[in-house]
């Protein structure tokens, strides 16, 4: 195969590597910069625009939550004074409690009497707490605590401070008359007397009252006893209106009873009569119809429970769908699902902490929860929105009466406060009066946030501020007033001539994002276009800019996606003057086209060359898929004259047709890069344009016009498939990548279409043929080489689409080894790779030889392996620098997958063991020791002989370490034991040369020629080891001997080392047999010795510690026979004097030595037989104390609680507390039946108590201590 040159300043040479930024062509994807646009902004990333024009003042940086500060709210309440009704009251002793309703406003009197006023000022009721049939003249004159109202309205309720409960018939006409001055004027009022007097609680304090469902004379009330109650009123058989009472529940000893409600009934909503009931330790809501049933209970977090409780509340909704209570500062609310049908509730909770304590909790609306702290702070909480403080109103400028909960109350989205002065009511202004009370102020942004906030689908004051409960509703109530009032604010900010502050900008941003707000498309075509055309008339010509920077901002934002038709003119206009073709391009293609003016769209875009709109435009007003292709193919053949689209855009921009290509047939649309949304436009896309790329022939065009699009001036020129040839030489690399892309789409699977190109369906089969047609009719082989590339990569990837002759195949091969072109190494060689995997070389030797040649490294490395060429593809992988890099796998990997392949070839084994003889130490650098010795074990263990080979001795080591690291990786052969050992004792220190000689198989390693290398280097430490591991102890005491002397002979001395010299030394004298007194005789003299010739103190006191050391430990070794370890320390003592070298110091010299040898020996021995004394003696002391303990048994030493002075134990007490004792100390399973005792706790001081008195004392829960001796642990 001949390599062809390449022409200087060819097509390819120019734009082969400027397209892709990937190292293989066909590796390119399509994109365009306004997918990419697109997606920032779908993620709300800001680009360089966005930034510039946050920069300029453009964007609002103001939330347009109007309520994100709570006090506004407080600014929409408006109070109003009662002032009628206190001068009233004082008669009765002044307010205890305000119950307010819809028509009336109930008030408890500190002196008993509950009167009812009109909501204007009249009072009509004086209700008597006196039973009408009561002769007495007095009635109750306590306090009234608390009130409450049957569903209809036509009884009521009072609870008192004196326990009492007193329950009224409102429909009786038969009351006393009292004249009473209602304002200036006499009037005559009822004085009612009760029907029924409840006196079960008298005494006690009522924190609970309620109506049963809608029931007249049905009560459950609850008090501070912990008794809950249901109080029925029924007429008796003389028909006088009596009641009876029973008890609801039990509560526990331990828990207190904190709060009851009643759950309101409205036209017979809770069918159930339900209650809800809190206590100290739990919640619960119980059901009384059609039999008491418990519903729910929830056990109270520790954070509740844990410490005193002063405040606490509890409430429903009056839908029944919430319910929520308060102790303290914490709040919980339980939502609730309730089936009727099956009477079961489903619940989940929500829980919120106040800064401060809470001491009422009422609801607002549904959603909305009202709480009023213990500074008087009412604040108002979104459920909706976990618990956003909606509202903070300041109460305690009114002077409420105290305690606040009495005289703070809620009721048809009004306050109700009594105060020291008057009954105030506040009402909540409505969204009108908010508005327009901003606007009056001149605050037109604040005024427009308020219609934004109330545009919020979930905006929880539309009910309180009478806005219409649904989105579409409220949309139609607010358009027409939120239109003149952006107008209003516009105008009013241009007359001040406030252009120059940001208030314009932050205003216009404002009015446009509100804009947006409405989804209603009728109420934007028929307000919001007309608003914003307005809006924009405003703004003369010098000053259009700031208007049109607004609404630039709001469609990045992705706030405004559509325009009126003369506002998206005026943009267009604007931006075209400025030149900002990025930013127009991004206008057009975010905003709806429906409102665009396409011939002025059309002209701006060829004008500013905007090419990837044109195509935009022309698919989505027209959608026409073919026309950009034909204009395309027009412009690249020279014929611009003939151009519709592209008129006036260069040349060279048509390679984004590839990019259009690309998406279109991927079921794309341009150049958004998004799917089709209609399934069959995108097919007849599809089809129309690979009719065009994939015609033999020119087409007509118009179809049956007879006019045709040619490519060349000369139609005889015209080649086959003349649009691909055209194409193709326009720009390959861009042509053939697009294809590869589109060759991934299911369109073009054999079964994907039913359309046919001349006679044939167009597949990947049918594009792979025309492809190879047009390669035989090419020349260059730059072009062919192209071309085979793309081929051959997609024959490999879908080869259940593609088959070719081997003709072909080796056509293809032709093709890619025919051209030596730098830029294109790594694409053919990867060409070559993809054409293995389904094609065998006829000659694979001159194909090998070829590829060695042109050194593709990657091509021979895939040869070998198919042809299983292992040990030259051993060769090629140790030839490489990084096989990571060069053939995408690790060398580890490699060289297993070889060694594994060939360990069955015996040729093939042989071959690769040669090639490891002559690249060891390029193996062990590659691989390095450790993965080295793991591979070569599993191949052959005689490999490892080859680290012999090596020059570095330490190279030779480091792999014999990894050898031996492992007993399962070591070998048998003597010869490797002994080098390594040899090895050690050469360059390691004894830090990491004595643990191998303590561990190594002394079977394999020759010791005595290693203790004679030892000795040579005076290695004596090492050579004790050894001896030690020969048993040669005597050896082992003269070398620690040597290591002694050592030791005091240098300069900086490790204390440690010593202490292991000495325990060694003393080891191996105590391990000795027949020698062993010799040897404790040598150790003593030579420490003898060396202190003689000691001068320091510091090493005179450390020879004697070492001296001590060692008789203490030879007088352990004699412990057990005193007479005999007496007789033979005696001996050692004197072999040790005898030696000559002691002989030979002076006695004075040796008298503190001996002294200090002699008292450590003999303090010892004592010590010893001490301790052993002392373990027996303490022993038999800890069995009397057992025995005695055992013989005491658990007895009560006191025959009377000394809490209540009662009897507990002894005569007098009952025989079942004998057998209850007597069954507990032994454990009996035996039940004792009718047996009532009170529990007895004891001590194992022997004191006793009743368990109840130390609970009434403040123990519990299992932990009692002794109140004589403070004893905790119970018998």
């Amino acid at each position: 195969m001949q390599n062809e040159p390449i022409p200087y300043g060819s097509i390819i040479d120019s734009t082969i590597d400027s397209d892709s930024g990937s190292s293989n062509f066909l590796d390119f994807r399509s994109s365009t910069r306004l997918s990419e646009r697109l997606l920032l902004l779908s993620s709300n990333v800001d680009s360089s625009l966005t930034n510039a024009v946050i920069q300029n003042g453009l964007s609002g940086s103001m939330s347009d939550d109007f309520f994100e500060d709570p006090a506004r709210i407080e600014a929409l309440l408006k109070w109003s004074a009662m002032k009628n009704i206190n001068p009233l009251l004082g008669a009765y002793g002044g307010p205890s409690c305000i119950y307010p309703t819809k028509y009336c406003i109930i008030i408890g009197t500190c002196k008993g009497s509950v009167l009812i006023f009109t909501r204007k000022q009249l009072l009509v009721n004086n209700l008597v707490p006196q039973l009408s049939n009561d002769l007495s003249t007095d009635y109750e004159r306590s306090s009234v605590e608390c009130v409450a109202i049957s569903s209809d309205g036509t009884h009521l309720a009072a609870g008192y401070g004196s326990g009492d409960i007193f329950l009224w018939n409102l429909n009786i006409s038969d009351g006393v008359s009292e004249s009473t001055e209602n304002g200036s004027e006499f009037t005559s009022i009822k004085q009612l007397k009760a029907i029924i007097h409840i006196k079960y609680h008298k005494g006690r304090v009522i924190n609970g009252l309620g109506f049963i469902g809608a029931r007249h004379t049905a009560l459950v009330v609850s008090d501070n006893e912990s008794d809950l109650m249901y109080h029925n009123g029924f007429r008796s058989g003389l028909w006088v209106l009596t009641h009876n009472s029973r008890r609801i529940l039990n509560i526990a000893n331990n828990e207190k009873l904190l709060r009851s409600k009643t759950a309101p009934s409205h036209q017979g909503e809770d069918s159930l009569h339900m209650v809800a009931i809190l206590t100290s330790c739990s919640f619960a809501i119980i059901s009384t119809k059609p039999r008491l049933t418990t519903l729910l209970v929830d056990k109270l977090p520790s954070i509740f429970t844990d410490s005193a409780i002063d405040n606490c509340c509890l409430n429903w909704n009056k839908g029944l769908t919430k319910v929520a209570f308060s102790i303290d500062s914490e709040v919980m609310v339980y939502f609730l699902e309730i089936s009727e049908s099956s009477g079961s509730i489903v619940s989940r909770k929500e829980k919120w902490k106040s800064k401060e304590p809470i001491t009422s909790l009422q609801w607002v609306s549904e959603d909305l929860l009202g709480l009023l702290t213990l500074s008087h702070q009412f604040l108002i909480l979104d459920l909706t929105d976990r618990f956003k403080v909606l509202a903070q109103v300041d109460l305690l400028t009114h002077d409420l009466l105290s305690p606040a909960c009495k005289h703070f109350a809620t009721s048809n989205d009004e306050l109700f406060l009594s105060t020291h002065y008057n009954i105030e009511i506040g009402k909540y202004s409505t969204w009108s009066e908010t508005a327009l009370v901003n606007v009056q102020r001149g605050d037109y942004i604040s005024a427009l946030k308020f219609l934004a906030s109330a545009l919020n689908p979930d905006f929880p004051l539309s009910k309180l501020m009478k806005l219409q409960k649904g989105l579409s509703e409220r949309e139609n109530q607010l358009i027409l007033p939120f239109c003149n009032l952006a107008l209003a604010s516009v105008r009013f900010l241009l007359r001040k001539g406030s252009l120059e502050d940001t208030e314009i900008d932050e205003l216009l941003s404002l009015i446009l994002r509100i804009v947006q707000k409405f989804e209603r498309k009728d109420l934007q075509m028929q307000y919001v276009n007309s608003l914003l055309e307005e809006i924009m008339n405003c703004f003369s010509e010098g000053k259009s800019n700031i208007f049109f920077d607004a609404l630039i901002n709001a469609v990045m934002e992705g706030s405004i996606t559509a325009l009126p038709p003369g506002v998206f003119r005026a943009l267009l206009e604007y931006y075209s003057q400025q030149k900002r073709t990025t930013l127009l391009e991004e206008i057009i293609i975010m905003l709806n086209p429906e409102m665009l003016d396409i011939d002025l769209a059309v002209k701006l875009c060829q004008e500013h060359g905007l090419f990837d709109i044109l195509i935009y435009l022309w698919n989505r007003i027209f959608h026409d898929y073919t026309s950009p292709l034909i204009d395309a193919l027009y412009k690249i053949s020279d014929q611009s004259q003939k151009c519709v689209i592209f008129n006036g855009i260069e040349k060279l921009d048509m390679k984004k047709i590839f990019d259009y290509l690309t998406l279109i047939l991927t079921g794309r649309k341009y150049p958004q890069n998004i799917p089709f949304s209609s399934t069959t436009e995108q097919f007849n896309a599809k089809v129309n344009l690979y009719r065009i790329l994939f015609s033999g022939t020119c087409i007509e065009l118009p179809s049956k016009s007879g006019i045709k699009v040619y490519t060349k001036s000369d139609i005889k020129n015209e080649p086959a498939f003349p649009y691909f040839n055209l194409l193709l030489d326009f720009n390959p690399k861009r042509l053939l990548a697009m294809l590869n892309e589109v060759f991934e789409d299911s369109f073009l699977n054999d079964t994907g279409s039913s359309y046919k190109n001349d006679g044939a369906q167009v597949s990947r089969q049918y594009i792979i043929h025309v492809i190879l047609d047009i390669m035989k009719e090419r020349s260059n082989s730059v072009e062919c080489a192209l071309l085979a590339i793309f081929v051959s990569s997609n024959i490999s990837k879908y080869p259940q689409f593609i088959s070719v002759s081997n003709q072909a195949l080796e056509k293809l091969v032709e093709s890619i080894c025919g051209v030596d072109y730098p830029n294109l190494r790594s694409d053919l060689q990867r060409a070559l790779e993809a054409l293995l995997s389904i094609y065998i070389p006829a000659n694979p030797e001159v194909f090998i030889t070829e590829m060695k040649e042109k050194r593709y490294n990657q091509v021979l490395f895939t040869v070998y392996c198919k042809l299983r060429r292992f040990p030259e593809l051993f060769v090629l992988v140790l030839e490489s620098q990084n096989t990571q890099d060069d053939y995408g796998i690790d060398l580890k990997n490699v060289v297993e997958t070889i060694f594994n392949a060939t360990k069955s070839d015996r040729s093939m084994k042989r071959a690769t063991i040669q090639i490891i003889e002559r690249n060891m130490a390029s193996l062990l650098s590659k691989l390095g020791p450790k993965d080295a010795v793991a591979l070569f074990q599993n191949l052959d263990t005689e490999i490892h002989n080859f680290v012999f080979t090596l020059s570095d001795e330490l190279s030779q080591l480091h792999y014999l370490d990894e050898l031996f690291a492992k007993p399962s990786l070591s070998a048998t052969n003597d010869h490797l034991s002994n080098s390594y050992i040899d090895l050690c004792c050469k360059y390691k220190d004894n830090r990491r040369l004595l643990p191998v000689l303590k561990e190594f198989p002394m079977k394999k390693v020759n010791f005595h020629s290693i203790l004679e290398s030892l000795i040579m280097k005076r290695n004596f430490e090492a050579a004790g080891i050894v001896h030690q591991r020969l048993e040669d102890y005597t050896s082992v005491i003269d070398d620690m001997m040597h290591c002694i002397r050592a030791w005091f002979s240098q300069q900086n001395q490790d204390y440690e080392s010593l202490n292991y010299y000495i325990t060694m030394a003393v080891q191996a004298a105590d391990a000795s047999k027949s020698e062993r007194e010799q040897n404790w005789s040598k150790l003593i003299a030579c420490l003898i010795t060396v202190y003689g010739r000691l001068r320091s103190a510091i090493e005179q006191d450390a020879c004697k510690k070492a001296m001590q050391s060692v008789f203490i430990k030879l007088a352990l070794s004699y412990n057990s026979d005193q007479e005999t370890g007496s007789r033979q320390f005696w001996s050692i003592l004197t072999g040790a004097l005898e030696n000559q070298e002691v002989i030979m110091r002076k006695a004075h010299e040796l008298r503190a030595l001996l002294l200090d040898i002699y008292t450590a020996y003999n303090v010892e021995e004592h010590m010893s037989r001490i301790l052993l004394r002392l373990v027996g003696s303490f022993s038999t002391e800890l069995t009397k104390r057992y025995e005695k303990a055992i013989q005491r048994g658990s007895a009560i030493c006191n025959e009377k609680c000394e809490i209540c002075g009662k009897i507990i134990w002894g005569i007098g007490v009952d025989t079942a507390v004998f057998e209850l004792w007597e069954s507990g100390m032994r454990k009996s399973k035996k039940e004792m039946l009718n047996v009532k005792v009170s529990s007895i706790v004891v001590f194992m001081c022997g004191h006793g108590f009743h368990e109840q008195c130390l609970k009434n004392l403040g123990q519990g829960n299992g932990k009692y201590y002794c109140l004589i001796c403070k004893t905790r642990v119970i018998i």
